[in-house]
């Protein structure tokens, strides 16, 4: 079954997308969209045989999809890698700049200094440094005073929106990137389905080099 999917202008810099995700993606879909174009051209051309439409899309399939493949790239560079980084980033800010050490002996400290049975979760939760100090810890450290990372990163966000604002842009910017990388193999998928094989593409006569002219 075909496949002709085609982005609307709308739709070219995706749905979801935000910042330079907007333009990475809008730079493949317009790709997409021209191979489909050309696809549609090639196959509603009455003056070409059969087999001359093959050999068509063979050449639009060789060179589309490099062009395709770099612009998938960025666009993947742009979200696994800098929207990746971002998130880090905010959420080491939001931690604080204390050591290792630092945070273990403001834990030991604060267990030392509540009353037995007290709420050391709700306690943590109420105040941005000690949520810091929370989100800082090993597992195992918090895992053996009944805490866990779940826990201690949702009072990190919820004393700084920003960590879950961009938590929240780089899962969306994945989604849409599994979503073009799909289009994508799939529009690939339907010229190399429709087009002569490769072999036969490699053996077949060059139609603009006939004449191989030695000499001066």
């Amino acid at each position: 079954m075909a496949f002709n999917y085609k982005f609307q202008p709308e739709h070219l810099q995706g749905i979801r997308t935000t910042g330079m995700g907007k333009v990475r993606f809008g730079t493949a879909a317009t790709v997409i969209n021209a191979i489909q174009d050309a696809k549609l051209r090639i196959e509603n051309d009455p003056s070409r045989s059969p087999s001359e439409k093959k050999a068509l899309l063979r050449k639009l399939l060789d060179e589309s999809a490099p062009k395709l493949d770099a612009a998938m790239n960025k666009f993947r560079s742009e979200v696994i890698v800098n929207m990746a980084d971002r998130t880090v980033e905010t959420r080491s800010k939001a931690k604080g700049f204390k050591s290792l050490t630092e945070q273990l002996q403001l834990f030991a400290a604060l267990k030392g200094a509540m009353p037995a049975g007290s709420d050391i979760k709700g306690l943590i939760a109420s105040s941005p440094e000690l949520a810091s100090m929370a989100a800082s810890l090993p597992d195992e450290v918090l895992a053996a005073n009944h805490l866990s990372r779940d826990f201690a990163d949702m009072a990190l966000k919820q004393h700084y929106p920003e960590i879950a604002e961009a938590d929240t842009e780089f899962e969306a910017n994945m989604e849409e990137l599994n979503r073009l990388s799909d289009i994508a193999s799939n529009v690939l998928k339907d010229v190399e389905d429709r087009a002569l094989g490769k072999e036969a593409a490699e053996k077949r006569v060059d139609e603009d080099n006939l004449l191989q002219l030695g000499g001066e």
